[in-house]
């Protein structure tokens, strides 16, 4: 029993005593990363480090922007691998500036159970890199700037280049300038522009390793003395100029006296200006242009430059002047003159002054006496802003559009006859057994026109109904269709190319070929739009608001016109049923001339402010009415094509079209379609009115339609007026009518034609805002029918239209 008991005894001491130690993991190594210069840093790099595992070895690793990776570790001075070990970076490389970091771990290679924890120290590479003081420099002078680079002696290593750059943009192609180096030292040798006299230039000297890639840089301004380049001058008149009043002088103001002034007159070439002058000590000019003009609006253009430095030049002002034609005036009659009474010394009687018109006369003696009307250029301006806000109240119930048949080819009266509903597509057609449409493969092409609006209606209506367009165009040409959008790439990119870095369109052939791809494919337009405003906008120089103002101008030419022309008339009417031909022949012709009409008015007045959104000369308005009759032929032809494509296709219409109901846009989808048409009309508002309160509240009465109805639908559509109101061309001459009505108010109110600007901003607002408010609350039947009596009034509706297009407005 003693026996027993002693035996648990001694099992129970055993169980209760802690396990050997054997296993347990080794001390950390310590040590520490000394922090050295980079010219100075011994090479190749090397750390003592102390390891504190007994009968183990050592193993560390480096990590830096220079060299990196494992080093090589030898024991010095320890016993049984306990002690100090020293370890070598493989590379004789010179560790870059920065941070390096060593981690170190003593292992057992029998048992790596006694391997101790990893242990990582930083220490410093300094750098000596500096850049001194820029100093100043005169303008089209040399500079230079020094400093100190990093530098091991007997080493090809850090290289040194220069940029200089005035406001962002590099000045003189000076990117990258290789700069002399002597030992640690170095030199920049740079140049400044003429011109730049008063600004400064910002200096980035950069260092770089040419055997690790490592750099850094630094910056130092440099201050160009000499004159600065003159503002631009303000040209004040004339507006108009009588055809006897030849030659006519052109007035303003310059910045500062004795300024040179140069003017032309529908030119661009400076070499040859139509007038030159100075400006008076009260900084007044006046050049007489003495050649004679043509009845009619001509541009005209001023820059100023400083003749003590005639590389100083502003930029161009742009304004509008107008030759009225000459107008027989008839011949007054002399007043008989009285025989005098005999007397010492008779009285002389004096004839009577013929009466004249009190306006004319003083147009006549000084041009820009009072304020009678608005230049040309305003004109344009106006009339483009009216013509637009028409199209807007077209397009507007589109955009508040929870859901919509996905195909633009049919009206409302279309879709309430369902026998010809049954019969379109009917059939095989001759197009749809040609080759035309079988070249390069269609298959991807047809899921993509009939699956992508679909799948961009809830998120983009807009980029929804951009792919809807060109349906026919897909179905015709099948695969080619692809070169359609790929030619609006190039072009846009030749477009953008040709701008130089300035603010100005393309050249009118680039401008016309795209106004022609786009007429029969939106998307192609809207590529190039897209190309072209990114290259112009970012690489304008300077102030880029008439980069943006010609992307905006142009990109409506290149992508609007189809989509205008299928919001007003359908590019489609369903086939006729046999015996049923004549019927909808009346509307085929509306559709080929008023969608022709109103998009050739639309490119004329784009074209023809151009010059004022790029603000200088571009050539483009004197070939405003080329640009609005190749435009409104090619719309009308792209009716005619999408007609012969209903009847000559109809099995590749089906491939092609999504005939399905459109999903509703999402709600964040049609809040940032409210407020990006709403910027884009403050912005284009803002550059021609400036801020002021009838600018803030007629920005915001442009977009309370949308913002009505869309509270509106939200809430269940509850308000609902019951009498019909006007759409399509019908709506365009309303807002027509009552902003021209509202526009000869303002100019009677305003006493200068930027009062005249601010007062038709905001009567137009109210004019578009009235309209769209009386649209989305409309609960009138939205299909009247047809009878000769309608066609009549929409004959007379069209005949106004042509008038206002073809006459112009001018207030």
């Amino acid at each position: 029993m003693r026996a027993l008991a002693g035996s648990l005894i001694a099992a129970a001491v055993v169980l209760v005593l802690p396990a050997p130690a054997a296993n347990a993991a080794g001390p950390s190594p310590s040590f520490s990363v000394p922090s050295v210069s980079y010219s100075g840093q011994p090479r190749p790099f090397s750390v003592r480090i102390n390891n504190r595992l007994d009968g183990g070895n050592l193993v560390a690793s480096m990590s830096n922007s220079g060299s990196s990776g494992s080093m090589r570790c030898a024991p010095d001075g320890a016993v049984n691998g306990k002690g100090m070990w020293l370890c070598t970076a493989r590379s004789s490389r010179p560790l870059s500036p920065g941070t390096v970091r060593v981690t170190a771990q003593g292992v057992d290679p029998s048992n790596p159970s006694r391997n101790s924890a990893k242990v990582t120290r930083s220490g410093s590479v300094s750098s000596r890199f500096s850049l001194g003081g820029g100093g100043s420099v005169a303008e089209g002078g040399t500079f230079s700037v020094s400093g100190t680079r990093d530098h091991v002696s007997g080493l090809d290593d850090y290289r040194v280049t220069a940029r200089v750059t005035r406001n962002g943009a590099t000045v003189l192609g000076q990117s990258g300038v290789g700069c002399s180096t002597s030992g640690s030292g170095f030199r920049c040798s740079l140049r400044s522009a003429t011109g730049d006299g008063g600004s400064s230039y910002a200096v980035t000297v950069t260092e770089r390793s040419a055997l690790s890639g490592h750099s850094r840089s630094s910056t130092t301004t440099v201050g160009v003395t000499g004159g600065a380049v003159p503002a631009a001058p303000q040209v004040t008149g004339p507006g108009t100029v009588a055809a006897t009043k030849q030659a006519f002088t052109v007035t303003g103001t310059a910045s500062a006296a004795g300024l040179r002034i140069q003017v032309l007159v529908d030119s661009t070439n400076w070499s040859d200006p139509a007038a030159t002058c100075t400006a008076n000590s009260a900084r007044a000019w006046a050049c007489t242009v003495t050649r004679k003009y043509p009845a009619g609006r001509h541009t005209v253009s001023a820059r100023a430059y400083d003749p003590a430095n005639p590389s100083r030049i502003s930029s161009v002002t742009v304004h509008t002047a107008v030759v009225q034609k000459a107008v027989a005036k008839p011949t007054p009659t002399p007043t008989p003159t009285p025989t005098p009474t005999p007397t010492p010394t008779p009285t002389p009687i004096e004839e009577p002054p013929v009466a004249a018109d009190p306006v004319e006369h003083v147009k006549e003696i000084n041009p820009v006496a009072g304020f009678s009307g608005l230049s040309g250029g305003a004109d344009n301006l106006v009339a483009l802003l009216l013509l637009g806000l028409g199209l807007v109240a077209v397009a507007r119930p589109l955009t508040l559009a929870r859901t919509g048949n996905s195909s633009a080819a049919f009206t409302d009266r279309d879709a309430l006859d369902p026998q010809t509903l049954a019969h379109r597509h009917e059939g095989i057609g001759p197009g749809d057994q040609s080759n035309s449409w079988r070249l390069l493969g269609h298959e991807v092409m047809d899921e993509f026109s009939r699956l992508l609006p679909v799948r961009l209606a809830r998120r983009s209506p807009f980029l929804a109904r951009l792919a809807l367009d060109g349906t026919e165009v897909r179905a015709v040409l099948g695969g080619l269709w692809w070169l359609l959008p790929l030619g609006g790439i190039v072009l846009g990119f030749t477009g953008g190319a040709q701008a130089g870095g300035e603010a100005v369109p393309p050249s009118l052939g680039v401008l016309v070929g795209v106004v022609l791809l786009a007429a029969f494919d939106a998307t192609a337009g809207f590529l190039a739009s897209v190309v072209f405003g990114l290259i112009v906008v970012l690489a304008t120089s300077g102030d880029r608001t008439h980069g943006l103002l010609v992307a905006l101008g142009v990109g409506v030419l290149w992508t609007a016109l189809p989509l205008v022309a299928s919001a007003l008339r359908p590019f489609r009417r369903p086939r006729p049923r046999p015996g049923r031909w004549r019927r909808y022949t009346w509307d085929r012709l509306a559709d080929v001339l008023l969608a022709g009409l109103v998009c050739g008015w639309l490119a004329m007045l784009l074209a023809d402010v151009m010059s004022q959104l790029a603000g200088q000369p571009t050539g483009i308005p004197g070939h405003a009415g080329t640009v609005g009759l190749v435009a409104g032929g090619a719309i009308a032809a792209r009716v005619l094509f999408s007609h012969a494509a209903e009847l000559w296709w109809p099995e590749r219409l089906l491939q092609t079209e999504a005939f399905d109901d459109l999903p509703a846009p999402s709600t964040l989808s049609v809040v940032t379609g409210i407020v990006l048409r709403g910027l884009a009309f403050a912005f284009v508002g803002h550059v021609f009115v400036g801020t002021c309160w009838q600018w803030v509240l007629g920005s915001i009465l442009f977009v309370l339609p949308e913002v009505a109805g869309f509270l509106d639908q939200r809430f269940g559509g509850r308000l609902r007026l019951s009498f019909p109101v006007p759409r399509g061309i019908s709506a365009i001459l309303l807002v027509l009518v009552l902003g021209i009505l509202l526009v000869l108010l303002a100019v009677g109110l305003a006493d200068s034609e930027a009062g005249a600007l601010r007062w038709v901003y905001l009567f137009a607002s109210i004019v578009s805002a009235g309209v769209g408010l009386v649209q989305i609350f409309d609960d009138a039947p939205r299909n009247p029918g047809s009878s000769w009596p309608l066609q009549l009034a929409g004959v007379g509706v069209a005949g106004a239209l042509a008038v206002l297009a073809i006459h112009g407005l001018n207030f």
